[in-house]
């Protein structure tokens, strides 16, 4: 049993964000349809790797959804989109503000074909406002909105984040948004619209630098792989590979300081505190370097494994994905695990005891379901044929999948 199997999902969003949002939907079991035009989501042809010509990015996030491929600019994929309305639980549009609305599918005609619709608007920067009719993608929202500011190393220039941190936070702050919409329309019958902007996500994780910021007036400062939030804790080099320690509690540091038989500097002033450390950050980090230096990271691993010290290593995805936990966690599932198409990819975070979460089917190739989804919405196989034939919807061959 899968708790969404009774949801319908149209998703007319493309990249990241929005197909994460509604790929975690349809790993709960919601049909999800992707509403595509014929060149499909742009994002099938990013980046370098491929696997049957669709990008990883687009495999990496399109698991467990059926493709539509449609011309929304014609009257009559209007027309069949207001038919899907009528039957569907959710509505993400992906687009900038206004366009659905000028498409004449925005959310109130929505509403009005289907008062229980949850109609999920995600862009940029908000529906309203001088920013609202720009574009909004990953690497800009971690520019405007502080990300890189605090990225870097403290003498070195702004920093992005290593992967698409905001799409991939805004996809889990979506899809919460979706879920919760869900369940109050099952307590008062209605749908509602919801607004989530990749700035809003961007700024709400940065929620305790920001809040800082606001009581005191102090613009934080870019402090590389140490924490800013105490000291000592960041990358060290042990004698053969780097490794993470965190022992910025008062009583991490003095379990650390008797560890490293350097108790005389719980008496000095300078790292009395974890104010005081944060502030001598660079005097204390030289004393700890060539201690840290003298064993390996596996020896350091040992030795603060019985106490109260945070350790980590740092690791490169062969390592993490090879690692006992990861395996025993089950957190990477096969997609095709029979075909000649198979790949791997990481399975959703929540899984519950009584529902399943496994990936069912591989992302499907555009236009790969239209034939099918249209019959599901009463269309006949005459009225598809015509549709087809005058380009207001596109099909292809299907690539068989399923996931274990």
């Amino acid at each position: 049993m899968q708790i969404l199997d009774d949801i319908t999902v149209l998703d007319f969003s493309q990249l990241v964000a929005g197909p994460s949002a509604s790929m975690l939907l349809g790993d709960l079991g919601a049909n999800v349809i992707k509403v595509e035009s014929s060149g499909g989501d742009r994002v099938r042809t990013a980046g370098m790797g491929r696997r049957n010509g669709e990008s990883y990015t687009f495999l990496a996030y399109n698991r467990n959804k059926r493709s539509l491929a449609i011309d929304l600019k014609h009257p009559d994929g209007r027309a069949v989109i207001e038919t899907l309305y009528r039957d569907s639980d959710v509505v993400i549009d992906g687009f900038r503000p206004g366009v659905m609305d000028r498409l004449g599918l925005g959310y109130i005609v929505a509403k009005k074909l289907n008062p229980r619709i949850i109609y999920a608007a995600l862009s940029g920067f908000g529906p309203e406002g001088p920013d609202s009719g720009r574009p909004g993608v990953d690497i800009v929202v971690q520019a405007e909105s502080g990300i890189m500011a605090v990225t870097g190393e403290r003498d070195g220039a702004p920093t992005r984040v290593g992967f698409t941190v905001v799409d991939a936070a805004t996809g889990l702050a979506l899809s919460q948004a979706i879920l919760a919409a869900l369940i109050g329309r099952a307590k008062t019958g209605r749908g509602t619209r919801i607004d989530v902007t990749l700035l809003g996500v961007a700024l709400f994780i940065q929620n305790a630098g920001i809040t800082e910021y606001l009581a005191t007036g102090r613009l934080p400062f870019r402090c590389g792989s140490d924490a800013p939030l105490g000291a000592p804790a960041g990358l060290f080099e042990a004698s053969d590979e780097p490794m993470i320690i965190s022992a910025y509690f008062q009583d991490q540091w003095a379990t650390l300081c008797r560890l490293l038989d350097i108790e005389v500097l719980l008496d000095d002033p300078r790292f009395a505190d974890n104010c005081s450390r944060i502030m001598n950050r660079a005097e204390l980090n030289e004393l700890l370097i060539p201690i840290f230096r003298s064993k390996t990271r596996q020896e350091w691993a040992e030795l603060v494994a019985p106490t109260n010290i945070m350790f980590g290593a740092v690791r490169s995805y062969d390592d993490v994905l090879a690692s006992e936990q990861v395996v025993l966690n089950r957190n990477i599932s096969w997609i095709d695990k029979d075909s000649e198409y198979a790949f791997r990819s990481v399975r959703a975070p929540a899984k519950f005891s009584e529902y399943s979460t496994i990936p069912r089917c591989a992302p499907p190739t555009i236009g790969a379901d239209t034939r099918a989804i249209l019959r599901d919405a009463g269309f006949h196989d005459a009225h598809i044929d015509q549709l087809l034939a005058r380009k207001v919807v596109f099909a292809s061959p299907k690539v068989p999948s399923g996931g274990s």
